[in-house]
């Protein structure tokens, strides 16, 4: 369930708290019987669920040291903390909360079982105290080596069941399962399947961990390398050099005696090039995470400030409609005041609506003024660095095949001079290709004509390739932005809207009471008068 629903029946977060706690244990004791009467004692109980309540803190849990197993999940929790008191805990699940770090757990000594599936853990380090732990699920979350996982698991001998489905290593390492297994050798289950002896294939099973580690790290460093470069859409930058030897005209070309040595000589230019290109690209992307990170980090400010100011109002009226619920009890409840409290909701309301409408507007402005102008700026350097990255390779590919176009000559001068010899040496060195481009007219400088238009392209396609993606990356995170604004407030509303008809049923009710307390002294009035004095006393 996303937060958006789990917020959904209420404006205002809540913290664990005795009635939370006495509703549960009272709810269960009705269904499993345990107790004759609903007065339980705390200390007694040894599992607690409170999953779907919105709290945002775990906190209130003294006196209920003998519990085994607590249930969390589906809540805005972003820390775990205050469990240290709890050593008898053998089962906690925590998923679908807000948590970046495993914390607060070397106390609990027994655990078992802990699912900590969709938060926001970056890895898994925190769990060194937990010799027992047999089942973890932590799938769902933004953990980004399974290399860091398997070394932080491998001392847990007694885990059997893993979940790391969705996290991003899952989906740019596809052979993640053999790696996983290879490493955690007790593993029964893995993201819900049986292990077979099968996911073994592919991993060389009598090779040294620290072999293997070795490996893995290099592949791990490369992973790495290549993640960041899409991240900055550069890819198609890095892999430009090995594209542009690859087609047809390049390839017959190569077998001209002089020309490796010219394509190493360019390749030696285009890499200084590139490196620094790769360093200007990789410190702008920086740049737009961290614009992106620090748009976002307002958005979620505001709006937990416009939600303080909404649980503000509902305060500010349920403390007047705590008052006339206590008037209502000593019968000194009038007409006026229920017209009045109508009144006050009809203004709340609207004090809701419109504080709901400015946060919009402020949001909104967040985007297209703040996110919108730092992008921009750093949308003209990208767009600036890729041109200048263009034109010098453009420069040294042009100055490559003036060179190129010379050593074509030659070779076919060459070729001209000695018709016999050449052909001979040529059929000897199987170049094939080479001698039907000598053989055709004017064939070694239209090959190199073509060689070069394809190369041009290559390189114009990679600018215009980086520059779309950058403007489309923008584009979608504004308007994922703007969706989630727009999808925000259509909740926000429907909850007003679902609200204010509740507390209108409230006021009828209590209007209903007093008119029923009115009737009830009426027809006491009534039946005394008629009743004979005798009977009255």
């Amino acid at each position: 369930m996303s937060s958006k629903e789990k917020t959904r029946d209420t404006l205002e977060p809540t913290v664990i708290n005795d009635k939370l706690i006495r509703d549960y244990l009272r709810n269960y004791n009705r269904e499993h019987q345990i107790y004759e009467q609903d007065n339980l004692p705390f200390a007694e109980f040894t599992h607690l669920g409170l999953s779907y309540q919105n709290i945002v803190e775990i906190s209130h849990l003294e006196g209920l040291n003998r519990l085994q197993k607590l249930q969390l999940d589906n809540n805005l929790i972003e820390k775990i903390e205050n469990l240290d008191h709890l050593v008898n805990l053998q089962w906690i699940d925590l998923s679908f909360n807000q948590i970046s770090k495993i914390e607060g757990l070397d106390n609990l000594q027994k655990l078992t079982d802990l699912s900590l599936y969709a938060n926001k853990l970056l890895d898994i380090e925190g769990l060194s105290n937990l010799p027992e732990l047999n089942f973890l699920s932590v799938g769902m979350n933004n953990i980004q080596s399974h290399e860091t996982l398997v070394g932080s698991l491998k001392q847990f001998k007694n885990l059997q069941v893993l979940i790391v489905k969705d996290n991003p290593f899952t989906r740019e390492y596809q052979e993640y399962e053999k790696f996983i297994i290879k490493g955690l050798k007790n593993l029964k289950y893995l993201d819900y399947n049986i292990v077979d002896e099968s996911l073994y294939k592919g991993i060389d099973v009598d090779m040294d961990m620290d072999d293997q580690g070795k490996k893995a790290a290099g592949q791990s460093l490369k992973d790495q390398t290549m993640r960041k470069l899409r991240e900055a859409n550069i890819e198609v930058a890095a892999t430009l050099l090995e594209r542009m030897k690859e087609d047809e005209y390049m390839k017959k070309l190569s077998q001209m005696g002089g020309q490796p040595d010219l394509w190493s000589k360019f390749e030696e230019d285009a890499k200084e090039r590139y490196e620094n290109f790769e360093v200007q690209m990789l410190t702008e992307n920086d740049k737009r995470m961290d614009a992106k990170k620090i748009c976002e980090q307002l958005m979620q400010e505001a709006e937990a400030k416009a939600e303080k100011s909404s649980i503000k109002i509902l305060d500010e009226y349920n403390t007047q409609m705590k008052e006339a619920k206590n008037k209502s009890k000593d019968n000194q409840l009038s007409e006026d005041e229920l017209v009045e409290l109508m009144d006050d909701v009809a203004l709340a309301e609207d004090k809701l609506l419109e504080l709901e409408m400015k946060h919009v507007d402020q949001l909104q402005n967040q985007i297209e003024k703040n996110f919108s102008t730092q992008i921009t700026e750093i949308q003209n350097n990208i767009d600036q660095y890729v041109s200048n990255y263009r034109e010098s390779i453009e420069t040294i590919l042009g100055d490559y095949h003036v060179k190129l176009k010379e050593e074509c000559t030659k070779e076919q001068s060459a070729f001209l001079q000695d018709i016999d010899g050449v052909t001979k040496r040529l059929e000897e060195e199987k170049k094939t290709d080479l001698y039907e481009l000598l053989t055709e007219s004017d064939g070694l400088n239209e090959a190199a004509e073509k060689s070069k238009e394809i190369q041009e392209n290559l390189i114009k396609e990679m600018e215009s390739k980086i520059q779309r993606e950058y403007k489309n990356d923008t584009k979608q995170f504004v308007d994922k932005l703007k969706e989630r604004v727009h999808e925000r407030n259509r909740d926000v509303v429907k909850q007003i809207v679902a609200l204010i008809p509740r507390l209108r049923n409230e006021i009828d009710l209590l209007r209903t009471a007093a008119k029923s307390e009115e009737y009830v002294d009426q027809l006491i009035l009534t039946y005394s008068r008629k009743v004979p004095l005798k009977l009255q006393g």
